[in-house]
């Protein structure tokens, strides 16, 4: 009788077990995703629309990984913190450099192109991340931690060193002549330049592509949330929907 009774506890503990397992996943799998994202910084992030590159990439992930996603904008520098929010699930554009032994990270999804630009007029000599040191820079936010050891002496150095939350504010501190260089994405520079009609960029500014590809991941607090969007992401960047959410952003 004792024996009939122990295996029928043990198969109760291994239901409840199994129920709580059941329950578990569901509250991962089934409720909304929160993702703290940076501010516009189109064409990757236009927060008044919801749109841009990266932000319709992860939307399409997430909808693969049966989840709708909800985004908090908030300066990038502020990233780590946000992981620590208690109803943030995950922060985007996380470099390892920044969120390395602080959280689960994704595969790389995204890679920025980073470089850094002058005014032609100035025939400035830069021909690496060292020689930015003698000059005045205007980066984004974070930069001396994201791009490397080189930069982040390289910002020491400077004599002055902005770092610029709201990136359409760097061509126009370089155009005024505020700064002697900016680094930014080569993608978010064309794309202001275009929208914010500030002329020709071969005639006025010098590319220096001094930096290397900056890899991107998505930071998550939970192991299961980043296996399944690494297994989304693995399908989703050989469908068609991607190619043609590159297209319509010209990513190549």
């Amino acid at each position: 009788m004792l024996i009939k009774s122990n295996k029928l506890f043990a198969k109760f503990t291994t239901s409840c077990l199994t129920l709580v397992c059941l329950l578990y996943t569901h509250s991962i799998y089934a409720k909304e995703f929160l993702i703290a994202v940076g501010l516009t910084k189109p064409p990757y992030v236009i927060q008044e629309t919801n749109k841009g590159f990266e932000l319709e990439l992860i939307i399409a992930i997430c909808k693969r990984m049966q989840k709708q996603c909800r985004f908090v904008h908030t300066e990038f520098g502020h990233s780590v913190k946000m992981l620590q929010v208690e109803q943030i699930d995950a922060v985007m554009t996380a470099s390892k450099q920044v969120f390395s032994g602080q959280a689960h990270l994704s595969t790389s999804y995204i890679t920025y192109q980073n470089v850094a630009i002058s005014l032609k007029e100035r025939n400035l000599d830069i021909q690496s991340i060292a020689d930015l040191g003698k000059l005045s820079i205007a980066s984004f936010q974070s930069a001396h931690k994201v791009l490397g050891k080189e930069f982040a002496q390289a910002a020491q150095d400077s004599p002055m060193y902005l770092q610029i939350a709201i990136q359409k504010q760097q061509p126009l501190l370089l155009l005024k002549k505020r700064v002697d260089v900016i680094v930014i994405d080569i993608n978010i520079f064309k794309y202001l330049i275009k929208s914010m009609a500030l002329g020709d960029i071969e005639s006025q500014f010098n590319i220096h592509p001094v930096f290397p590809p900056s890899k991107y991941h998505v930071a998550f607090k939970d192991e299961q949330l980043k296996d399944a969007f690494n297994a989304a992401f693995e399908i989703f960047q050989y469908s068609k929907e991607y190619q043609k959410l590159k297209v319509k952003y010209d990513f190549h």
